[in-house]
């Protein structure tokens, strides 16, 4: 029997370096992973219609006890070879938009989380490009 989802809380969020852009965003870095203990990063993709901006959450999970999570598997380069990271996706919820993280991906991979999402439920996803 899969594991249900965990609940959201601020232990399992991960906290990044604070840096900003220069337009006053924070930018997000990960963190390294424990290299004692088998970690896995998965993305809970947050509701929203197809156009909306990818909103969503990086946790850290020790692999034995991560939820059951699709993983995604897409080519990073997009129509005629372009693989630049010139899309943003907006990670860790703050009480206000300008309180997220953005983190920069190809449009390819924005594409393929706008295409997972949900518009009532929340999506848990391993992508590679934000997950490694």
């Amino acid at each position: 029997m899969p594991k249900p989802l965990p609940k959201m809380d601020a232990s399992h969020f991960n906290r990044p370096n604070e840096n900003y852009n220069r337009f006053g965003m924070y930018v997000y870095c990960h963190e390294a992973m424990n290299t004692r203990r088998s970690e896995i990063r998965l993305v809970f993709l947050l509701i929203g219609e197809r156009l909306d901006p990818v909103c969503c959450c990086i946790i850290t999970f020790e692999m034995h006890s991560a939820p059951v999570h699709t993983a995604v598997s897409y080519t990073w380069a997009a129509q005629y070879a372009d693989a630049s990271k010139s899309h943003r996706v907006y990670l860790d919820p703050g009480s206000t938009p300008e309180c997220w993280r953005s983190l920069r991906v190809t449009a390819n991979c924005v594409n393929t989380l706008q295409q997972l999402r949900q518009p009532c439920a929340i999506r848990l996803v391993w992508i590679d490009s934000i997950c490694m």
